[in-house]
């Protein structure tokens, strides 16, 4: 229910607390969020800059080892290529020297190494087809004495079976 105003000053001075009360607890709030969102900013400054150190650390580092990676790579890759190029250079000294010694020899010393070749190479063939026979001769003998081996341990099977079932 509304209530009668006998004293218009005196609402008017209640008005003007409440007014100022409000203006003041206004202000305080105010305040007090912004200090609360400069706390939070210089918070996040201090978690920003340590995050970046942090992340300059890491870079850093793995740039140091990206680095180290290839210059390995490419120093392994530098020594291979040497190693190569020198195996090369003396294998060609090697190819030239005999090539020297062969066009060096005579057409007669030439075809008696071509004789000795051709002999080599005969005998070896012989060689190894005597030891072809050899292994398949032993091969035959082996299986020879295998199927009688069998056939031995057959007889003597019945043979026991025999005497002892009579």
């Amino acid at each position: 229910m509304p209530t009668k105003v006998n004293n218009r000053k005196e609402v008017t001075a209640n008005v003007a607390d409440m007014a100022a009360k409000v203006t003041e607890e206004t202000k305080s709030a105010v305040d007090s969020l912004t200090n609360m969102a400069f706390t939070t900013t210089e918070e996040m400054k201090t978690l920003l800059t340590s995050n970046q150190e942090a992340f300059k650390e890491g870079f850093q580092i793995w740039q140091g080892f990206t680095q180290a990676y290839i210059n390995f790579v490419l120093e392994a890759t530098r020594q291979t290529t040497g190693q190569s190029l020198a195996f090369r250079e003396s294998l060609d000294k090697i190819v030239a020297d005999n090539f020297k010694k062969v066009q060096s020899l005579s057409l007669e010393e030439r075809q008696l190494a071509v004789d000795a070749t051709e002999f080599w190479q005969v005998q070896a063939q012989a060689a190894s087809d005597y030891a072809a026979k050899i292994f398949t001769t032993s091969s035959k003998v082996m299986t020879t004495t295998a199927l009688f081996s069998n056939w031995a341990a057959e007889r003597v099977a019945k043979m026991f079976t025999t005497i002892s079932t009579n």
